[in-house]
């Protein structure tokens, strides 16, 4: 696969880059607090990029749990199932709850 290289695996080509757009969300004072003392402290140029960098290594994340499990799974016959990690690079399925 083609992409940004993380800490977690390899972003999709298409996820990379493109045009950016204007989001409005809510967030508690004390965590813009944070993101001004990053940006006044130099560590990032901008608030705005400081929020980025935050949702990007939260995407890195997801999407490196993503490609690992849930994408394997539903490439499985049967969607009613999970695969749990055994801790020594083998997977068991598990039936996910409420599924007979």
């Amino acid at each position: 696969m083609t992409g940004r290289k993380t800490g977690f695996g390899r972003w999709p080509e298409n996820l990379e880059r493109g045009k950016m757009q204007i989001v409005t969300i809510n967030v508690p004072t004390k965590w813009l607090d944070v993101f001004v003392k990053l940006t006044e402290a130099g560590l990032f140029p901008s608030r705005s990029e400081a929020i980025r960098s935050a949702i990007r290594d939260f995407m890195d994340k997801q999407y490196a749990l993503y490609t690992e499990f849930i994408e394997p799974m539903r490439a499985t016959d049967d969607i009613n199932c999970i695969r749990v990690p055994n801790g020594d690079g083998t997977y068991q399925l598990l039936h996910r709850v409420g599924e007979a």
